[in-house]
């Protein structure tokens, strides 16, 4: 018996321990319902993740998956597994007067044993000092052998500024909400932060993409607004060049503009400094869809949703790049589980009708189709498309579309969707006098080598010839 439990000790001693390669940094705990403490809370986590991204060989669980869990009963170990990491940052944060007090725990998802934990206590006008030492010492026990010049890069301070700071935090928050007003409200406090900071270049960065955001959902002009992201990824990148996420904001108002090569230049930049920025992932594969490599489109918005499954966007980037690549039933399947997330996202509706239109499953093309329009203000578009559908069937559906679209103003008009309608219904010359317009207001899509709606014109040697005049790969 002796012998045994000789053995059974000298086994546990020896074995070394389990090598946390990736972890989620939960919001904070905070029972002050005070809008100061929240936002004090929410910018530790938020740094926390900021930093531990830039770890060597650590995957970090993106700030809009972890702050899905805020103000909600959790169980870590739970949540870990279901984030699929392997440890889990917890803490709880108090504030007495002028006082901060911090307590964190470090978990083991697989045994929910202890790793580490700390108290501190610190003046509120300290709460920036607070962050670089929280950076520091929770690296310290995740990478015991990380460099000094790591070291430094981890707890580099963005500002100095507490002001400056509480409204990039607020910028950040804004941003998680995705919809147009709330986009808006973002620009807004980055506005504020860099005018107490004029140096702050992670307020331009966000900023840049809270401004990408607002383009790419069509939330304002698209060319105008693109500017604005541009000026800002640029004044970012000027006070510092490591920023990843303005490389990121960069390579997507690029892939707007066709310029393909600096696309992919930024893009791999942003995912060389942080490999850990989810969005980073997902705008590189709109890249290569853009330019037809389908295959590696796929493995990189694989890597965004593992970095931030519970994402919005994340799980309808990869429902679309599914649908690109002809892969219906996995991207019907993909967009039944965000729509399970996010029931009221009228894109992934749309895509779903997309699939089901290829699969020539009409009534469900429809059925989506109508909640997609329903859900973006449009019932009597909805009910008359229904309409169209009894009288024509799928064909009605496209031409009622196409007369919606041009009775739109100038300003809402989309000259590439009406092009796409008619190459759905096989008028080709229709199709491209569309297209050609859409081509002279540079309203064509990155997406439109790998676009299954234009399958029908693809053979058309004028489809050739304006992916050449695009600058895209014949």
């Amino acid at each position: 018996m002796a012998v045994l439990v000789w053995l059974t000790t000298t086994y546990l001693l020896s074995r070394e321990p389990e090598k946390i390669d990736s972890i989620a940094v939960l919001p904070l705990i905070t029972t002050n319902t005070d809008q100061n403490v929240q936002v004090i809370s929410d910018g530790i986590t938020d740094s926390l993740i900021d930093s531990l991204s830039k770890l060597p060989n650590l995957r970090v669980m993106s700030r809009s998956s972890v702050f899905h869990y805020k103000g909600r009963e959790i169980d870590s170990q739970a949540v870990g597994r279901e984030l699929k990491v392997k440890a889990v940052l917890t803490g709880r944060l108090v504030q007495e007067r002028d006082t901060l007090v911090l307590n964190t725990e470090l978990v083991n998802v697989a045994d929910d044993r202890h790793l580490w934990g700390e108290e501190y206590e610190r003046k509120v006008s300290d709460v920036l000092s607070l962050q670089q030492e929280l950076a520091r010492t929770i690296s310290a026990k995740l990478i015991p052998t990380l460099s000094g010049g790591a070291k430094e890069k981890i707890a580099k301070q963005r500002t100095t500024n507490s002001e400056a700071y509480q409204f990039y935090v607020r910028g950040r928050t804004y941003q998680d909400a995705l919809g147009g007003e709330s986009l808006k409200r973002a620009v807004e406090s980055f506005q504020l932060a860099v005018s107490k900071d004029p140096g702050y270049a992670s307020a331009y960065a966000g900023m840049a993409d809270a401004y990408g955001l607002l383009a790419f959902f069509d939330y304002l002009p698209t060319n105008e607004t693109l500017r604005k992201a541009e000026e800002a990824a640029n004044k970012a990148i000027r006070l510092d060049d490591t920023n990843a996420e303005a490389h990121a904001s960069l390579g997507l108002v690029s892939l707007f503009d066709w310029k393909w090569q600096v696309a992919e230049r930024e893009l791999r930049r942003a995912i060389e400094l942080n490999p850990n920025l989810a969005i980073a992932h997902g705008y590189y594969g709109m890249y290569l869809s853009s330019q037809g490599r389908l295959d590696e489109g796929l493995a990189e918005d694989k890597l965004e949703l593992g970095l931030d499954p519970i994402s919005q966007i994340a799980n309808a980037n990869l429902c679309g790049m599914y649908y690109s690549a002809r892969e219906y039933d996995q991207s019907i399947q993909q967009c039944l589980k965000e729509l399970q997330m996010y029931p009221d996202d009228p894109i992934s509706h749309y895509n779903l009708a997309s699939d089901y239109e290829q699969k020539k499953l009409y009534e469900q093309a429809l059925e989506q189709y109508q909640q997609g329009v329903t859900l973006q203000g449009e019932a009597g578009s909805a009910a008359a498309s229904g309409r169209a559908y009894a009288a024509k069937g799928w064909k009605g559906v496209l031409e009622k579309d196409i007369e919606v679209c041009r009775q739109r103003g100038t300003n809402d008009y989309d000259p590439f969707e009406v092009a796409v309608d008619y190459a759905r219904l096989g008028e080709k010359d229709t199709a491209f006098f569309w297209l050609e317009k859409a081509y002279d207001g540079h309203r064509i899509p990155f997406f439109i080598k790998t676009q299954p709606q234009l399958d029908k014109i693809r053979s058309d040697a004028r489809y050739a010839d304006l992916l050449r005049r695009m600058g895209l790969p014949q």
